[in-house]
């Protein structure tokens, strides 16, 4: 779902004003299910189950590599990192860079989440961040859906808390955020994509 099209305003629309519609303690649920949603109405709908997977394989490595220091079990940190790297990069690699997945579809925001949950491991594993128990609110945060089809690759220890928090209606954020997408959009729509004739004329014929 392209974020400029009319569909993605809609889905934005409904989804504040159910945001802010709902308990304070269910906000961030409300940003999951979206976010699960915006997966489900992509190209490749089937492709969800990858995402899920990295997440999940990311909790059960993050909670490995807790247990593992507080036993004093370094060699087991170390492992349960290196299989969660592997896991993530490995699917990113064979999926997209390889395509050694013959005709497997590829899942919206592959690097974007691969790195955001890369980083999240790494953390886990320095001490910067502790693993969170709740395997959902790991979703969300490597799952939010406006920063799969653009980014930017996001920090637990920055982002986790306002994903998470409890937020009430303000007018002035809302319509300060309202404001910097229509400047998003017309970058992207009257600058970027009038740009993309000339460039892609260059790119198409650079013999």
């Amino acid at each position: 779902m392209e974020i400029t099209s009319f569909r993605f305003l809609v889905f934005f629309a409904a989804l504040l004003l159910l945001y802010y519609s709902v308990p304070k303690k269910l906000q961030w649920v409300t940003l999951l299910a979206a976010s699960l949603l915006f997966f489900l109405l992509g190209d490749s709908p089937a492709a969800i189950w990858w995402p899920v997977s990295a997440v999940l394989a990311t909790w059960l490595c993050t909670g490995c590599m807790a247990r593992a220091a507080a036993q004093g079990r370094e060699k087991l940190r170390k492992g349960a990192l290196a299989v969660n790297i592997l896991l993530l990069v490995g699917a990113l690699v064979l999926l997209k860079y390889r395509r050694l997945g013959g005709g497997l579809a590829i899942p919206l925001g592959i690097s974007y989440y691969t790195f955001i949950l890369t980083g999240y491991a790494v953390d886990v594993y320095n001490g910067i961040a502790a693993p969170q128990k709740n395997p959902l609110k790991l979703a969300l945060f490597g799952m939010f859906f406006p920063l799969m089809t653009s980014g930017p690759i996001t920090i637990w220890r920055e982002h986790a808390a306002p994903l998470f928090g409890m937020h009430r209606f303000c007018y002035e954020q809302v319509t300060r955020g309202l404001q910097r997408m229509v400047w998003g959009f017309f970058k992207k729509l009257v600058i970027a994509e009038r740009a993309a004739v000339l460039t892609n004329a260059v790119f198409d014929n650079y013999g």
